[in-house]
Formats: C-alpha cells, sequence, structure tokens
C-alpha cells in the first residue's frame, strides 16, 4: 500500500451521473474504461491496497472505497474511486464482504493517509503496525480488513525482499566508497519506487 496522489481533475464523464437519477449500471461500458484508464495513471497500474501489478492474470476493477449501498451520494464521487484487484480473498473485493468480519472497521485511505506512515513491512513479508503509528487501530483495522497478510501476498512480498537484500548486499560488497554507495541506495529505491511494495521499501531500504 502506498500514497497516491489524487491531484489530477475528477474525469468529465463523471460529471453525467448524477444521486437519486443514475446507479453504478447506468455508467457506460466505455466510460467506465475511461475512468479505469486515468485510476490506473494514478496508481501505476497496481492495486491500490496490495500493489500487485495488473495483468491477464491479475485483473483489476473499479473499487468504491466507501460501500455504494451505505454512501449513495458517493457513487460518482472521483474521490471514493480506486483500481483494486479482483482477488476475492483480500482487497477490494474482500474488505465489503459479508463474511469479513471487519467489513466496517475504518481503513487508510491512501489518497489521503499516507500507509508508510501507519504500515511497516517485516522481514518475513507480513505487515505490522508501525509503533509510532499515529493510530494504530487504523493501521490494524486495514491489515486485517484488506487480508494484507494472506499467504499469497506474504510470499510474494518475500520474494520480493529476497532480491531486494540480494542487491543490496551486490552494493555493500563492492568495492566502492561511502558515498558512491549511499548513491547507489538511493537509485536503487528510485529504481522500484513506482513498482510493488512501496512499504518494502520503505521498511527495507
Amino acid at each position: 500500500m502506498k500514497k497516491i496522489d489524487r491531484s489530477t481533475v475528477s474525469p468529465k464523464c463523471l460529471s453525467k451521473y448524477k444521486h437519486g437519477e443514475d446507479n453504478w449500471d447506468s455508467v457506460t461500458s466505455t466510460d467506465k474504461e475511461f475512468i479505469r484508464k486515468e485510476l490506473n495513471g494514478l496508481q501505476n497500474s497496481r492495486c491500490a491496497y496490495c500493489e500487485l501489478k495488473f495483468s491477464e492474470e491479475n485483473l483489476f476493477q473499479i473499487e468504491h472505497f466507501n460501500r455504494r449501498n451505505d454512501y449513495p451520494k458517493e457513487i460518482f464521487d472521483w474521490n471514493n474511486l480506486f483500481n483494486s484487484c479482483k482477488s476475492t480473498d483480500t482487497c477490494g473485493h474482500f474488505k465489503d464482504g459479508p463474511k469479513n468480519k471487519f467489513r466496517d472497521l475504518k481503513i487508510i485511505k491512501p489518497d489521503v493517509e499516507n500507509p508508510c506512515q501507519y504500515l511497516k513491512c517485516e522481514i518475513s513479508g507480513k505487515l505490522t503496525t508501525r509503533r509510532d503509528s499515529m493510530c494504530q487501530a487504523l493501521s490494524s483495522n486495514t491489515i486485517n480488513r484488506l487480508n494484507l497478510n494472506h499467504e499469497k501476498l506474504i510470499g510474494q512480498r518475500k520474494e520480493f525482499i529476497r532480491s531486494l537484500l540480494n542487491a543490496l548486499n551486490e552494493i555493500e560488497l563492492a568495492n566502492f566508497s561511502i558515498s558512491e554507495k549511499d548513491e547507489l541506495m538511493i537509485e536503487l529505491k528510485n529504481e522500484h519506487i513506482n513498482g510493488s511494495f512501496n512499504l518494502v521499501l520503505n521498511s527495507i531500504v
């Protein structure tokens, strides 16, 4: 999970739809596709919650942060829309599922709060609450409601950590000065900053 900059203007197509007159099914497939593309631009084509890259194997959907049934006035609100992976075990699909006992808990909104100030990634690939977190309950709620410590996600984060540590070890063993090593560390972080697992980078590098 990483901070998302939503400084872009709301897509004009959303203004065609009105609360009380239209519902989400009223939005045309063309408009939904445009909204998805705009959100992908904000999210670097990655899930707003687990950060996995979208692909033919990892499909995605437009996600309403606040549930449509409970917040009908926000159905067409640009600030309430994210792209989420379609995993039924985690993220957007899971967070509002009827069997999710955490479904009513308040969680981090990644375009408002910076997840890196609340969460950290352990070497095991597991996400935990930062001890210095401003709100540990919000951190814990986010992990639980989105099921961000599902074994699949832990495994993928662990694999990313392994490759990251190998790269860091190569830099450390190389015959470079301290300043050169520091520069390489910064380059390594910048290289991955728009990739998966921003929390891993901020916890490890």
